[in-house]
């Protein structure tokens, strides 16, 4: 059963942490020249601390109906997609549309099946290269009928995160 978004209840991601044996202080890493940018407690750069997108306002689960609080944040691609460890397997936040992919594997299994081919499995950019603290926004978004046409520039990951939830909420009818 899912959890009340408002439940006071505080996740533990200490048996989680073990149950995929990373130390995650150390695990701060950018790959594939930005394409997939993994997150821990310690980076200075908030766009890479777990801690930005587990409390407070950009906390993932308060931006998106479709995240729990027991939801993990491990990593995002260029584009500001999410990627969250949900119940010990990798899930996949669409942050334009606010769905959810599931992968059905751990973080260890995803990360070799990723490393196998990442352009084609995180559907990158052959010239991605992004400097710190910068995601790729597509205007108008993928998700729209005239996405296809989408001008792509690096902004700020942070404006980014903030543009694809409010996003969400407006094609949802949420309430902001």
């Amino acid at each position: 059963m899912r959890k009340q978004k408002n439940a006071k209840t505080t996740p533990t991601y200490a048996p989680l942490l073990q149950a995929l044996d990373l130390q995650i202080e150390a695990l701060m890493e950018i790959l594939y020249s930005g394409g997939l940018q993994i997150r821990s407690h310690d980076a200075e750069e908030p766009l890479l601390n777990i801690n930005t997108f587990l409390n407070g306002e950009l906390a993932l689960y308060k931006l998106y109906s479709s995240i729990s609080n027991e939801d993990y944040p491990i990593a995002q691609d260029c584009f500001g997609d999410q990627f969250l460890i949900r119940n010990n397997l990798v899930i996949k936040l669409k942050a334009e549309t606010g769905d959810i992919e599931e992968y059905n594997c751990t973080w260890e299994e995803f990360l070799s099946w990723v490393d196998e081919d990442p352009i084609e499995r995180l559907d990158l950019p052959e010239d991605v290269k992004l400097e710190n603290g910068k995601l790729l926004f597509a205007y108008p978004p993928f998700c729209t009928v005239e996405g296809s046409n989408a001008s792509i520039k690096a902004i700020d990951g942070m404006e980014l995160i903030s543009f694809h939830a409010n996003f969400v909420k407006q094609i949802t009818g949420e309430q902001a």
